[in-house]
């Protein structure tokens, strides 16, 4: 409990829980299903970076992944929160593959012993219904208006140049999380390769290979930016973003 009424210094913790999708957050009641919106989470660090009376903030990160883009999007917000204030990454049961990425912001990460993390990789594909559509005596007929329009049809399989095109592209990807992670972790990218290519790591094994900074839960974590930004221990926390 606030041992005063005055106003003064707080500390935000930004959640970001669910899997990253474009646009907003949503919930989706009945099977419990929560995504988080790469405009909503920037938002919230947006938020967290521009309020004075915020002097430190605690971005908590619960994700398997998701979207590329909004990996990126969220990554720029969460750089320049870094850049501007005292910011602490903390990671909860999971954060792992887009979750992994937007934790490389710069910022100190902490992680549970049993946190899934890591899974630096890109994966692609799409499901090939032409199998069963011929069995059921189903034709179809495809007009397209380039060579590869069609690429992503359910109804024909990758052909040999899409499939190169499409290995080609997430290499791409690839490469360019490597090079996100290895900036914000200081790392050389040979190194986050040999760490990435996919591979998921336990908070504990993720400390030993510089994965992660800290073992610790939110509570270490919210204690550590209190202590960066010199705030007294009764220093309110706010939690963003705010939902309905």
């Amino acid at each position: 409990a606030p041992r005063r009424w005055a106003p003064g210094p707080k500390i935000a913790v930004v959640y970001l829980a669910g899997d990253m999708i474009d646009g907003q957050s949503r919930y989706i009641p009945f099977i419990g299903l929560r995504l988080a919106g790469s405009r909503t989470i920037s938002d919230a660090l947006r938020e967290a970076r521009e309020d004075p009376s915020i002097k430190a903030v605690v971005f908590r990160i619960a994700t398997n992944g998701g979207s590329t883009l909004a990996s990126d999007v969220i990554l720029r917000e969460a750089r320049l929160t870094a850049q501007a204030k005292p910011m602490v990454v903390s990671m909860a049961s999971s954060a792992a593959s887009g979750g992994y990425y937007v934790a490389a912001s710069g910022a100190p990460i902490y992680a549970n012993r049993s946190t899934l993390t890591g899974s630096i990789g890109v994966y692609y594909g799409k499901a090939d219904l032409s199998g069963l559509l011929g069995k059921l005596g189903v034709g179809v007929e495809l007009f397209r208006s380039s060579p590869r329009a069609d690429a992503e049809s359910f109804f024909r399989p990758f052909t040999d140049d899409e499939r190169q095109e499409l290995g080609r592209k997430v290499k791409q990807f690839y490469d360019l999380f490597v090079g996100r992670i290895a900036e914000g972790r200081g790392m050389s990218p040979a190194r986050i390769d040999e760490l990435g290519r996919g591979k998921v790591w336990l908070g504990v094994d993720a400390k030993r290979v510089g994965l992660v900074d800290h073992l610790g839960g939110l509570r270490e974590a919210i204690a550590a930016a209190r202590e960066a930004a010199d705030l007294r221990d009764d220093a309110p926390i706010v939690e963003l973003p705010d939902e309905d």
